[in-house]
């Protein structure tokens, strides 16, 4: 199983948010990296969609206990036996851009469709937060 995990929203380091605690808590924070995509501001939280030239800037984590982590991410993310489908989320293996290397790091695609004027422009969701919970 990979250990690798790519967040790239509200689960970042940075962010100050109950899973990101518990993500730092479960993993070694290797770095910042990006994969191509792109990023929508889905609501309370973003939205990524795999593929194109644009990209999506966040971080890579080491899990400490894959299994164990993602199963609770699994859940958080609403993807599981007990939830109806259509999941909102999947979690997928995707090439992640790394200190000029690729590595494969578990991450999760938004499902759902989006709106083009709801794209984060950026790809750097901490950036979009800042800019619009900032006084």
């Amino acid at each position: 199983m990979h250990s690798f995990l790519f967040v790239y929203g509200t689960l970042r380091t940075d962010m100050n948010h109950e899973m990101a605690h518990y993500l730092r808590n479960q993993s070694r924070v290797l770095g910042q990296g990006f994969l191509y995509g792109k990023l929508y501001n889905v609501g309370n939280y973003p939205g990524l969609k795999l593929g194109g030239d644009g990209k999506v800037f966040g971080d890579v984590l080491e899990l400490t206990s894959p299994s164990e982590s993602l199963r609770k991410l699994d859940i958080y993310e609403g993807i599981g036996m007990e939830i109806d489908q259509p999941f909102e989320y999947s979690r997928l293996v995707a090439n992640v851009f790394f200190e000029q290397q690729q590595i494969e790091c578990w991450t999760y695609r938004y499902n759902f469709p989006v709106d083009e004027t709801d794209l984060i422009v950026s790809g750097d969701y901490l950036e979009f937060f800042k800019q619009k919970f900032s006084p």
